[in-house]
């Protein structure tokens, strides 16, 4: 073992013991993934770090005790680093323990980083991006997701220093304006930015982007000020994913058809009204979703929720792009006539989204059976028939089935399948406790997010036995499960 390179453990148990000893027995390590190893503490990470100063890839993935003293031995330790991936390092409390102080660190002694993902490292501030741009200008991905504190001070010199820059993705990073872009922005290789909940900045920023990154091909542009004109930023890049998802009035039929026009190798792309109402997007209709279908063919994610398209555009959609995925939330003028096409013409479909769009009958759901390669499905409307009908011929690992009237007989369904990784039974109001039995009796696996949210009759012993039952489970949603108090997990 002692010329192991590369060593992916993650998701393990793991006792401590064993764990310190392995930068002992691999010493040469240049890869390590400890992602979601659970029980582990900050004294053996540190430990093990500290032995493998070959290390160029270190992945610590959602280990809650990750801290700055574990920076602190990784900024001595690993000089030759250059991936780094720290996402989701939260406490019990849901408390990042990394602050700016093990940042700074790392950033000025692991100057080779092309790779660095923080992601919900909340207590990361202007002070440490502005040190980690001046010393580490090779890096070519760098995610601030979720951060909320980096601000156009820190951001500015990022995208000005760090020049060699091909991902950058700052979502929910409320704090900048345009002046974080304008004139500082000089990172002409970038293919991927992601600016959703920037809502100060403007299609200014995007204008001047799109001028010195020629090669950006996706953005995602959720929830900021786009009410300027983006034809001219469509004009400069043949992107292939495009996400617009704001409010209804700022897009129109003119705006695809700059899209369809402009953007033919287009693959991705987010229409549709603001998803925190139930408002319809009146200003997309038919005629813009058509000219898009027109002139590019290779869409295979497409997000229509809140749109007034019917049953024969969604036909042409269908006919000329390759489809996996699906989204028609709230979509009042799809019928089952447009499941009919989906069932026939989208043979790749692997995620159908309808939920709240209850226009769809049970027999209309259950068509989606001749999708044989469907593995997720979010639906409002549907009964046990439709659930059989799917799962029967279908491998679903992903089930939202919020206010659905399934009963019993459908949980045992999708927990025969072992791949089974995420179910909501939100306002299934049809269940009852025979469905912790069936989950205590699968012990799936896999199940890493369940929610059972609304259903009054869940009570403490009940969550106990999930926990329990479910090994993997990460994700609990029980709101309005108002018999839940104390909890015993043994």
């Amino acid at each position: 073992t002692k010329d192991l390179e590369n060593l992916d453990i993650s998701n393990c148990v793991l006792k401590q013991e064993t764990l310190v000893k392995l930068g002992e027995f691999c010493p040469y390590l240049k890869m390590l993934n400890l992602e979601n190893c659970p029980g582990l503490s900050a004294d053996t990470l540190c430990a093990i770090i500290s032995k493998c100063p070959s290390l160029d890839r270190l992945i610590l993935n959602e280990i809650g005790s990750v801290n700055s003293d574990c920076l602190k031995v990784i900024s001595e330790t690993c000089s030759k680093l250059q991936h780094l991936s720290l996402k989701r390092c939260k406490n019990l409390n849901s408390r990042p323990m990394v602050d700016d102080g093990g940042l700074i660190l790392v950033a000025s002694k692991c100057t080779n980083l092309t790779y660095l993902d923080l992601k919900e490292m909340s207590r990361i501030t202007d002070t440490s991006i502005s040190v980690l741009a001046n010393c580490c200008r090779k890096l070519r991905y760098l995610s601030l997701k979720n951060c909320g504190l980096p601000s156009t001070e820190s951001i500015s010199k990022v995208v000005s220093l760090c020049t060699e820059l091909r991902v950058l993705n700052l979502k929910n990073c409320f704090k900048l304006t345009d002046s974080a872009f304008i004139p500082h922005f000089n990172c002409p290789n970038l293919i991927k930015l992601n600016l959703d909940f920037c809502s100060p900045v403007t299609t200014a920023s995007l204008e001047y982007i799109s001028k010195v990154a020629t090669s950006l091909r996706e953005i995602n542009v959720q929830y900021i000020d786009l009410s300027g004109n983006l034809n001219s930023v469509f004009e400069r890049l043949s992107l292939t994913k495009i996400h617009l998802f704001n409010d209804v009035n700022l897009f129109d039929n003119n705006t695809l058809k700059s899209i369809g026009t402009h953007c033919p190798n287009l693959q991705k792309i987010f229409l549709g009204a603001n998803d925190r109402s139930e408002e319809l997007c009146s200003n997309i209709t038919d005629e813009g979703i058509e000219f898009l279908a027109s002139k590019c063919n290779r869409i295979y994610r497409l997000n229509i929720s809140q749109l007034n398209i019917t049953d024969k555009t969604l036909e042409r959609v269908l006919k000329n792009n390759p489809i996996k995925i699906l989204s028609m939330r709230i979509c009042p003028n799809i019928t089952d006539l447009g499941l009919e096409y989906i069932s026939k013409s989208a043979p790749l479909l692997e995620t159908f989204s309808a939920l709240e769009t209850s226009s769809l009958s049970n027999n209309a759901i259950a068509l989606l059976a001749n999708n044989r390669n469907l593995r997720e499905i979010r639906l409002t409307n549907c009964d046990d028939a439709a659930i059989l009908a799917i799962t029967s011929a279908c491998s679903i690992e992903v089930a939202i089935l919020v206010g659905c009237q399934i009963t019993n007989a459908s949980v045992k369904y999708l927990l025969s399948n072992p791949k089974v990784r995420e179910l909501d039974f939100s306002y299934c109001k049809l269940l009852n406790r025979e469905t912790i039995t069936a989950i205590a009796n699968t012990k799936p696996r896999n199940l890493k997010k369940l929610s059972l949210q609304g259903l009054v009759w869940v009570s403490s012993p009940i969550v106990t036995t999930i926990v329990d039952s479910c090994p993997s489970l990460t994700h609990l949603f029980l709101a309005e499960c108002y018999l839940v108090a104390n909890i015993q997990f043994t």
